[in-house]
């Protein structure tokens, strides 16, 4: 799209020189960024997947107990994956943002989702490959999540908070392998628990 606006001798000549990528930013990759930021992408499929409707036994009294790796508290949100524009909402089968009038036109922002979820627990389901499938795997920044789920366990904060008790997991799974007991599904929850409190990791809602 850069390129055309950039290039393409059929649109006006003023666009040619104002659109392209910036000229003083990664440089050495000719104004392109060297990583693309995923935001989205294939996940785990585990034997559960969290999703938007998993918080609320996480918030519960007792909550999810020692399947609890952490706390998260980020909003589901989804951005826009398009933008329609409606003469009227018949035209767009009925939907528009409130206080819009039956005969006004208007732009519909179609798959932004912006709901927060409040401060709830991590599952450690969430990062388990299915048991019949594979015994030796922990999965961060792919966990078993639908859409609406893994836009709240992507950020930056549950990524590092995951990531410390998923090592902590993976050493103790590893240690009791090796003594010819656990792996990751058969983890001594309240041992885990144990480490991750003596960490400092916050595994309840306050």
């Amino acid at each position: 799209m850069l390129w055309t606006l950039g290039h393409d001798e059929a649109l006006p000549t003023k666009l040619d020189a104002s659109w392209g990528l910036c000229a003083d930013e990664f440089e050495a990759s000719g104004g392109f960024p060297p990583a693309l930021y995923v935001r989205a992408a294939r996940r785990l499929l585990g034997d559960r997947v969290f999703t938007q409707n998993s918080p609320a036994e996480q918030r519960a009294a007792g909550g999810i107990g020692t399947q609890s790796i952490g706390i998260g508290c980020y909003n589901f949100d989804s951005h826009t994956a398009q933008r329609v524009a409606c003469p009227s909402k018949a035209a767009c089968l009925g939907g528009a943002p409130p206080g819009v009038a039956p005969g006004q036109a208007y732009a519909w922002m179609e798959g932004d989702v912006e709901i927060a979820p409040g401060k709830y627990q991590v599952p450690l389901y969430a990062v388990l490959p299915k048991r019949d499938e594979l015994a030796n795997l922990l999965v961060v920044s792919a966990p078993s999540a639908s859409h609406i789920g893994m836009s709240t366990l992507r950020m930056e904060p549950q990524f590092m908070i995951i990531g410390h008790s998923v090592g902590v997991a993976a050493a103790q799974a590893a240690a009791a392998a090796k003594a010819g007991g656990a792996d990751v599904h058969t983890l001594d929850l309240g041992k885990l628990h144990e480490a991750l409190l003596a960490d400092g990791q916050i595994v309840e809602p306050e």
